[in-house]
């Protein structure tokens, strides 16, 4: 059988999400729905986001346990690795609350000092 009729047939590579993952990607989506979302255009102080909501929204996330889930067991956090990580930003970029301040034309590299 080729590879292409053995994934047909169920033989191939399962791409689903594991549970864990897949729940913390459930968990994000909400926070940032009920949470980012609603206050974004307040979040920014120019490019920065304001300290208050700063707060406000890193005090949300660690209520909903969304605090270091890709920091080892050893200190603390769920160890959920890079699949995680990435996850968890792709839902965090529906919301502008948290973007940085992107440039739209290309800026010189600053002089360095002497």
């Amino acid at each position: 059988m080729d590879d292409a009729a053995d994934a047909i047939s169920g033989g191939g590579m399962n791409f689903d999400l594991p549970d864990e993952i897949r729940m913390l990607k459930e968990t994000v989506r909400k926070f940032v729905d009920k949470e980012m979302i609603p206050i974004e255009r307040e979040t920014r102080n120019g490019h920065k986001l304001k300290p208050e909501m700063r707060k406000h929204l890193e005090t949300k996330a660690k209520a909903l346990g969304l605090a270091g889930y890709d920091v080892p067991r050893e200190y603390g956090g769920l160890e959920l690795g890079l699949i995680a990580k990435v996850t968890a930003w792709s839902e965090l970029a529906r919301s502008i609350a948290l973007r940085r301040h992107i440039r739209t034309e290309r800026q010189p590299d600053p002089v360095p000092s002497q």
